[in-house]
């Protein structure tokens, strides 16, 4: 992990510092990475924190022996024009690999009277993570005839390991196998937890969900450890920006 550059800007009106870094990750893992979670420290010339950002999501796709840069930002208060000069940032970085699995094909209830089970549990990630089907509903037109869909999906945690990220996707998809719309619902999932997630539709025309059929499927993020400090952090003195 290497900081490529690193400027700020101010103080400004309200005593802000803003700070602008450019990340390259490098991916020294077997695995390739999906997801990178940072968080970024401003430390001042007497090595105090000033302020800084946490939990910050970036999507990536980073191959083994791969590298990816990325953009974090932080601010500070407290600071001169001179300290700000002499002030460095601190990136620290979690990496996450992706399992995917495919849950099946529901076909859209024909009203909101009915509903549709995907009738199918079944134990993915090495028995880690249980699924247990689920349940598509549509909701009552509205006065201007567009309608909801909505599906409930319910998983375990089996392990003692927190998952970063549950995601489950939906794809709504025409007779002609055409995708008409997607979207994704997703959840932290702690160990021996379960939890539902309920991806959505909304505003989408009756007429439009004739002999359709939504597609399911579910990502689970798992940390990537044993790598080197290296990898997970970096620090960097700021300049002004130009």
């Amino acid at each position: 992990m290497k900081i490529k550059e690193c400027t700020h800007r101010g103080p400004d009106s309200d005593g802000d510092v803003n700070f602008d870094a450019k990340v390259t990750i490098e991916n020294k893992s077997e695995h390739v990475i999906e997801l990178l979670k940072t968080s970024t420290l401003v430390i001042n010339p007497s090595g105090i924190c000033v302020g800084g950002t946490y939990d910050n999501e970036h999507d990536v796709f980073i191959d083994p022996e791969s590298s990816e840069s990325v953009d974090v930002s932080a601010y500070a208060k407290g600071l001169t024009k001179d300290e700000a000069n002499k002030t460095k940032i601190l990136v620290s970085a979690s990496l996450f690999r992706r399992d995917f699995h495919k849950m099946g094909l529901i076909d859209v209830p024909e009203d909101h009277k009915t509903f549709s089970i995907l009738d199918k549990t079944s134990d993915i990630c090495g028995g880690m993570i249980k699924l247990f089907g689920a349940v598509l509903k549509r909701e009552k037109p509205d006065e201007e005839g567009n309608v909801g869909l909505s599906a409930t999906v319910g998983v375990r945690n089996l392990s003692e390991k927190s998952l970063e990220r549950i995601r489950v996707k939906m794809v709504l998809i025409d007779q002609e196998d055409a995708i008409l719309e997607e979207t994704t619902a997703e959840l932290p999932l702690p160990p021996y937890m379960s939890t539902v997630l309920d991806p959505s539709f909304w505003g989408i025309k009756k007429g439009r969900l004739r002999n359709c059929q939504v597609r399911l499927g579910i990502s689970v993020f798992h940390g990537i450890g044993d790598l080197p400090e290296s990898s997970r952090a970096a620090e960097a003195l700021s300049k002004e920006e130009e």
